[in-house]
Parts: C-alpha cells; structure tokens; sequence
C-alpha cells in the first residue's frame, strides 16, 4: 500500500467521526466585484471536536514523515518552532502548532489538521530574511486558524475518493504550485472556489500575525514574488484544477491589505543572526550531502 493510499483509508476513517459534528471555520466566498473582500468567520470548536482532529492530524503527520526524509537538525528545528510560537501568541489558533522541516529542493509548505506545518528546506533557502520566513509560517498559522485542514477530512465537497490524497496533501501549500498540474480530477467547483477563498483568508490572517509580531509583512509579499519570477511552475498553476487563486491576484490582494490595514511603522524586526545562522546550517547540510564518497580503490589497496 503505498503513501497515497493509506491517506485514503485515514481520511475514509476520519470522516465518519468528524462529518457529523464539525463547525468549519470558514470564509465566504469573496465578491466577484471585489476579489480580495474575503470575510473571517472564526468559531470556537469545542474540546471534544479538538481531541478528534487532533487525532487525524497525528496519523496523517505519521504518513507524511514515513514517506518523507524529515530533517534531523535540533537546533534549526528549535528556532522554526519559536519562531511559530510566537505568531501563535496572538493567534487565533485552538491548538499548538508544531513545525518539520522535509529534506527537498523544492519550496513548499504542507499544513495538516490540527497544526502540524512542515516545510522544504528550499523554501527556507529561499527566504533572504528572517521576515521573509516568517511569512511562510504565519500563512501555515492562518491557515490552521480556519481549521481548514479538518473541512477537507469530511469527504463531503469531495467526488473522487482517489482525489482525496492530492486534496488533503497540495491545498496546503504556499506558491501554490503541484500536483494539479496535468491531472484530470472531477473536482467540485464549488470545492475550487472555497479552497480559493481559503487561501486568500490564510493570506490575511498571517499578514496579520506578521504585523503584530513586529516584522513587515511586505517581506511576505516579496518572497512569494520573488519565487513566482524564478520558478515556471508557479507561473503556470492556476489551471482548472488549482485550489489556488492566480498568483497576480493573491499578490495584488496582500499588497492591498497591507496598504489598508497595517500602518507604516519606523521600525520592524527584518531579520536576526539566528536566522544566518540557520541558513548556514542547511546551506552546508545541503553542501556536505551532495559531495561524492572517496573510498580507496581496490589497486591502491592490493599495493604494499
């Protein structure tokens, strides 16, 4: 049984026990006049409901770290974490968030139910500042907000249970790029347009976790515009079947939000010798891994 399917049967199991007794936390859908209007809906589940999703988020983490190389780093893994503690401060968040780093080139973000965000180390490559990471975190953290993570366990927006791993997995990302490239899903429209409605809504919230923890939140804006320009992938995402919104739009709508609601400030946190230091490590994990291994040859061994 490979990785895939047991996310399947987990989220098949899942269902039964979270359909009949969750409350989303979801945005509407935003205007068509105006696409950047999303409006929060946050609601308090209760502990019973919490213990459950916290459950399903546990055995889908397990599926996620069986099929992925987690990186053993302690001290990068620490500083990621209280880097996360410190949106979830001031977050509206019901449960702790912890963060994993995945040994992969590529740069995105997968966010589970119940708070369990890992991350590429290409992404955390990627950011050039502190600030520009943290961005990435307080969008996982926006995104565990709206416990979002949990609606798409229920099955019920869902047409295809062979679509369910690519939805559970690849929605939660940060570019917005992936698997839905080329694949041929019978994906609900209606699925589509909350999904992108979710990401705008996470994009808020962690504008606005980034504001409050003192950073500027246009290094958010930069980063994700940064990569746009360097990966092609990116470029081309929004298809018919991307749960994402066009790139240009998800730009235009933070840098919006950032003129309306977060005032210029003299000063912000940009970044911090913690954060070179962490880029350091990997840069030189990432160096180390991919040197070829010496052994003497058998000559240089028979010689006296």
């Amino acid at each position: 049984m490979n990785h895939y399917h047991r996310i399947s049967l987990l989220l098949l199991e899942s269902a039964a026990l979270l359909s009949a007794s969750v409350i989303f936390a979801s945005p509407l859908p935003q205007n068509a006049k105006s696409p950047c209007t999303v409006n929060l809906n946050l609601k308090n589940p209760n502990s019973e409901l919490l213990k459950k999703e916290s459950r399903l988020g546990q055995q889908l983490a397990k599926e996620v770290e069986r099929a992925s190389r987690i990186v053993d780093d302690l001290p990068t893994t620490q500083y990621l974490n209280r880097l996360a503690q410190n949106l979830v401060r001031d977050s509206d968040v019901p449960f702790p968030i912890t963060v994993k780093i995945i040994d992969s080139a590529a740069k995105n973000e997968l966010i589970l139910p119940s708070g369990f965000l890992y991350i590429d180390d290409g992404l955390i490559l990627q950011a050039e500042t502190e600030s520009e990471l943290i961005g990435v975190l307080a969008y996982g953290v926006g995104y565990s907000a709206l416990r979002c993570g949990t609606e798409q366990a229920t099955l019920g927006q869902f047409t295809l249970v062979g679509s369910i791993p690519a939805m559970i997995l690849e929605p939660y990302g940060w570019a917005g790029y992936g698997m839905y490239e080329g694949m041929n899903l019978a994906i609900p429209l209606t699925y589509l347009r909350e999904q992108r409605a979710l990401v705008l809504a996470a994009d808020r919230l962690g504008l606005k976790y980034v504001y409050e923890t003192g950073y500027d939140p246009i290094e958010s804006v930069r980063l994700l515009e940064r990569i746009s320009l360097q990966d092609a992938l990116v470029k081309n995402a929004q298809n018919a079947f991307s749960p994402f919104p066009p790139l240009t739009l998800r730009l235009d709508c933070m840098r919006k939000e950032i003129a309306k609601v977060f005032p210029s400030r003299d000063e912000a946190i940009i970044s911090s010798s913690e954060f070179e230091k962490t880029r350091e490590r990997l840069t030189s994990r990432k160096l180390t891994d991919s040197q070829p291994v010496l052994r003497p040859t058998l000559r240089k061994l028979k010689d006296p």
